[in-house]
C-alpha cells in the first residue's frame, strides 16, 4: 500500500513498523499485554467475585491486569486521554478474537457498552467503551446496541474515591431506556476497566430492572484494588 510507505504505520507502544497483517499494535508488544485467566472459568474468578451478592451476574471476564506501567495500561490512557478512539476499536476486536474460544460470548443477544455521561463525551469527543463494544460487535457479530441505558447524572471521577465513596457517587446515576429491548436476552454489559466494580454493578442494577434479563459483564482491564 503505497500510503504506507510514505507514513508507515507505527504500533502504539514500541513505534516499531507494523507489518500488514498488525493493527495498532505489534505482535511483540501484544505478546507483553497481563492476560488474567477469567476465560477459563467465567462463571467463578476474581472479577466474577468482585460482583457476588451486588449485581445479578451471569458470566464476568477482563481480559489484562491494569497496573502502572503495564502495556494494557499505556495503551488505555491513550485511549481515554489521548484522543484515540481506533485504540478502543483494537481492544475490542483483540478481545473478542482472544475470548471467543472460550465460549463467553455464547448466547449473548447484544453488546451494551458502558454509557459514560454526555458532558464527559463532549469533553473526550466519545466514549471508550462503545469503542471497545464496536470491535467486540465487529469480530464477533453481535448486536451493539448503545441506546439502552444512559448515564443520566453528572458524577465526579472515580480515580480517587473509596470503596464505599465510589459506590455512593454513582448511585442512581443510570436510567433504564428501553426494558422491552433487553426483556428475556442475556446482554454482555461492557466497559474498559474494573476496580471496585461500583460502577459496573449501578449500571447493571439498572438494566435487571427488565424482566428476566441475564447480563454478563466484561472489560479489557482489572486493577489489583482486591
Amino acid at each position: 500500500m503505497w500510503l504506507d510507505t510514505f507514513f508507515p504505520r507505527r504500533c502504539k507502544l514500541c513505534g516499531c513498523r507494523l507489518a500488514e497483517d498488525e493493527k495498532m499494535v505489534c505482535l511483540s508488544c501484544a505478546r507483553k499485554l497481563p492476560l488474567t485467566d477469567d476465560c477459563l472459568s467465567p462463571y467463578d474468578n476474581i472479577t466474577a467475585r468482585m460482583l457476588w451478592g451486588r449485581m445479578p451476574i451471569e458470566r464476568a471476564t477482563a481480559l489484562t491486569y491494569y497496573h502502572p506501567g503495564a502495556y494494557s495500561s499505556l495503551l488505555m490512557y491513550k485511549l481515554k486521554y489521548g484522543n484515540e478512539p481506533d485504540i478502543g476499536v483494537w481492544f475490542g476486536e483483540y478481545m473478542a478474537n482472544s475470548l471467543m474460544p472460550y465460549g463467553v460470548f455464547d448466547d449473548i443477544d447484544m453488546v451494551i457498552p458502558l454509557p459514560i455521561h454526555k458532558r464527559r463525551e463532549r469533553e473526550r469527543g466519545y466514549n471508550q467503551s462503545q469503542e471497545i463494544a464496536r470491535g467486540i460487535g465487529d469480530i464477533s457479530s453481535i448486536k451493539v446496541q448503545n441506546n439502552i441505558v444512559e448515564r443520566s447524572r453528572y458524577t465526579v471521577s472515580q480515580t480517587k474515591l473509596t470503596h464505599t465513596d465510589r459506590t455512593k457517587n454513582v448511585k442512581g446515576a443510570f436510567t433504564l431506556l428501553h426494558p422491552d429491548a433487553i426483556r428475556g436476552k442475556h446482554v454482555l454489559l461492557v466497559d474498559d476497566i474494573i476496580t471496585t466494580g461500583a460502577t459496573i454493578a449501578a449500571c447493571a442494577n439498572e438494566l435487571a430492572k427488565a424482566e428476566d434479563v441475564k447480563i454478563s459483564i466484561m472489560t479489557v482491564g482489572r486493577t489489583h484494588y482486591i
